[in-house]
């Protein structure tokens, strides 16, 4: 059963529940009603026959009189008793007379007593002054009739509405799943080819609508996600093909001249270097999709930055031996602000791919580190002088492989950047650039607390 018959069906189940309650009630309160009615007017014509027979001079005389009554009911029966339970009247002539003991005992305990017997509503009076008994009994010919119609009318209706529900249930399901169905036939049609398609959101807020674009936000995510793969894919195969041609020409004109041992030596020499680029690609290419596959974590551990900067300074000073490297705090910080949730190698990498970049894009290798820690963030900044980038290159110097104008006589692969800025993104911060001054460059790390 599909969830659009269920929810019709759950709808139709509560609609018929609440008439078949409704036409309960209606049929149980007209019950009641009717019957009471009648019995009042049971009872009424028990104390008017009565009357007529206290101020008749003669028994024959009430049967006149009782005989002129036009408000009699249908198969009306009254007898009144003495009290030694002997008839003194009865009407008609015909009346049902014979009651039992049980009769008299409740009729002068509770003084009116009411019943039914043989599908006739009987009415019990007794008169304490007198000590009479009256008994009044008649069929509810018309009350009767009248119940039946409004059972059948109840059933009819009720019927005819459950229908109704049916019909306006599936209708009402139909136009709600709608957006669902639309959404159910475009995730089929998704793939990687037609990630741009979007459902249509409309204007509302209801929960329909939010799924549609939670839906088209995992889209925008999946596209993103799909050109990131193309891209990278492209770039890679475009970085390793060229060491690998430099490589196989070098080795094919190796092949074809009779070099000496000093030809031989620098052929191989330059083979090392392309392969030590080709391994220094390839672990790049490595971290960087690790880090795309990586989400922030709850589980890191407090660290303090400034530990991170020094040691990390430490290291780079030994693979760069020329560099100047200079660490400045720009305030006095508390020991508490110094400390942040984070993955220290993750860190340490971003600031080393700083240093790098700063370092070979250095026009004297002095790089200065300048740190700035609060109760909210901590700014690690790390500024060099050297060529600065053009305005319509800085929202590109984070994209995988991509090279500026100043990197031209700069070996690399334009990965160093990206890795530093999907390793700020897992820990929610942001990097920037900044040109200012005379050819100064600034990359500066913001981590939130």
């Amino acid at each position: 059963m599909n969830l659009k018959l269920r929810f019709a069906l759950l709808f139709t189940s509560f609609v018929a529940v609440i008439l078949i309650v409704s036409s309960i009630a209606i049929y149980v309160l007209y019950y009641n009603f009717r019957l009471q009615d009648f019995y009042s007017r049971v009872r009424n014509e028990g104390l008017t026959i009565y009357r007529i027979y206290k101020t008749a001079a003669s028994t024959d005389t009430a049967k006149g009189l009782t005989k002129q009554n036009k408000y009699a009911l249908v198969s009306q029966s009254i007898v009144i008793f003495d009290s030694a339970h002997n008839i003194l009247h009865k009407e008609p002539d015909t009346a049902y007379a014979t009651l039992s003991k049980d009769f008299f005992e409740k009729t002068r305990s509770k003084t009116e007593y009411y019943y039914r017997q043989n599908k006739r509503e009987c009415v019990g009076i007794y008169i304490p002054d007198l000590k009479i008994y009256v008994f009044s009994s008649a069929y509810d010919r018309y009350g009767l009739r009248k119940l039946q119609n409004i059972k059948l009318i109840l059933v009819g209706v009720l019927g005819s509405s459950m229908l109704l529900a049916a019909l306006l249930s599936l209708l009402f399901v139909n136009q709600a799943f709608r957006p669902l169905k639309k959404l159910s036939d475009q995730m089929q049609r998704t793939n990687e080819l037609s990630s741009a398609e979007r459902v249509e959101e409309g204007k509302g807020n209801d929960e329909i609508k939010q799924i549609a674009r939670s839906y088209n936000a995992m889209i925008e995510r999946l596209k993103n996600a799909f050109d990131s793969q193309k891209s990278f894919v492209n770039h890679a195969s475009h970085e390793l093909r060229t060491p690998l041609a430099s490589m196989l020409s070098q080795t094919e004109a190796a092949f074809n001249k009779n070099l000496d041992e000093a030809g031989y030596r620098k052929v191989l020499t330059s083979l090392k270097e392309d392969q030590q680029e080709m391994i220094e690609l390839t672990n790049s290419l490595l971290l960087l999709s690790q880090y795309e596959k990586m989400t922030t974590s709850n589980d890191w551990s407090l660290i303090r930055i400034d530990e991170v900067l020094y040691d990390t300074i430490k290291a780079a000073k030994k693979i760069f031996p020329e560099a100047l490297l200079t660490l400045e705090f720009l305030s006095i910080p508390e020991e508490e602000n110094l400390m942040i949730k984070g993955n220290e190698t993750l860190l340490r990498s971003a600031i080393r791919n700083l240093i790098k970049n700063a370092y070979f894009y250095s026009y004297d290798k002095s790089i200065f580190i300048f740190l700035k820690a609060d109760n909210d963030k901590i700014e690690i900044t790390v500024e060099n002088s050297g060529k600065q980038v053009s305005k319509d290159e800085m929202e590109k110097l984070f994209i995988p492989f991509f090279r500026g104008m100043n990197s031209i006589e700069q070996k690399g692969h334009g990965l160093g950047l990206a890795i530093v800025k999907r390793i700020v993104d897992v820990h929610k911060g942001q990097i920037t650039y900044t040109a200012t001054g005379a050819d100064v460059n600034s990359f500066t790390i913001s981590l939130y607390k």
